[in-house]
């Protein structure tokens, strides 16, 4: 399949990887909290359905400390516990979900650097979610969770400056955090990273590497929509070649070259 991809079919490509992410499981980096039910039992329906499209609430375990107990340590000011409280409130563990709530324990650990929690809060300053929707704020609350490390973080954050959304349209800043996500496996990150690096968005045109990382894409994670795309280069056999060792040979906190050239010119 040849195309030219626009910046805003990269962004519905990678929107539509987020989600159908979010409808499979929760990554390795999703966050967890265990907390015990004081409903008396959940309807599992709703559950179901919730669990399928919140990966926070399906990373949600209902076995160890009780709602009391997370708020008590919490109101303590212990940032893990006021981030669990938020998750709680996010997710209505055991009570009524409540975003405004969840916002403002999700703040009180951002002040404190919990990394999760300023991820949450971005999310919800970027959706209006218990807060007035802000997109300055969010930006602020990203960098901060990406400069811990957050894949998440990064890619979210590589996404705002490649659309301008929060901060000034930078494709240079939005490759930079987007390879800093695609090395730690976010396929969001990785699928956008590659389509921009076919089509020299914000990098150097590459098609080695931009097949590279759609490979990667496709490969590590089961039901990627690099795969639903049936996408394949414009490539020699040789580039190709050398773009399926590279996609074959890499792990996780590794970088694709993106100055790569075929084995055999």
């Amino acid at each position: 399949m040849q195309f030219r991809v626009t910046k805003t079919c990269i962004n519905l490509i990678a929107v539509w990887t987020s989600c159908l992410l979010a409808a499979q499981c929760p990554s390795a980096s999703a966050q967890t909290v265990s907390v015990s039910s004081s409903d008396g039992g959940r309807d599992s329906g709703s559950v179901a359905v919730k669990q399928r499209v919140d990966p926070v609430c399906a990373a949600s375990t209902a076995t160890i400390a009780s709602f009391e107990n997370v708020k008590d340590v919490a109101m303590k000011g212990d940032p893990t516990a006021q981030h669990n409280l938020g998750v709680i409130y996010w997710c209505g563990i055991g009570v009524k979900r409540d975003f405004v709530e969840a916002a403002a324990w999700y703040h009180k650990a951002a002040e404190q650097g919990y990394g999760h929690s300023q991820f949450n809060l971005a999310e919800m300053y970027l959706h209006g979610y218990g807060v007035q929707r802000d997109e300055v704020t969010a930006t602020y609350w990203l960098r901060k969770a990406a400069d811990q490390g957050q894949a998440m973080a990064q890619s979210e954050l590589g996404n705002l400056y490649f659309l301008g959304i929060g901060v000034h349209e930078d494709d240079a800043q939005a490759a930079t955090w987007l390879r800093k996500a695609a090395i730690q496996g976010d396929e969001s990150a990785q699928t956008k990273l590659g389509l921009m690096l076919k089509n020299g968005f914000g990098v150097p045109q590459n098609l080695i590497a931009a097949y590279a990382w759609l490979k990667i894409a496709e490969t590590t994670h089961p039901g990627s929509v690099v795969g639903l795309l049936g996408y394949r280069p414009e490539l020699s056999d040789d580039s190709l070649s050398t773009a399926e060792e590279i996609a074959r040979n890499w792990r996780v906190g590794t970088l694709v070259p993106e100055d790569v050239r075929p084995t055999r010119p």
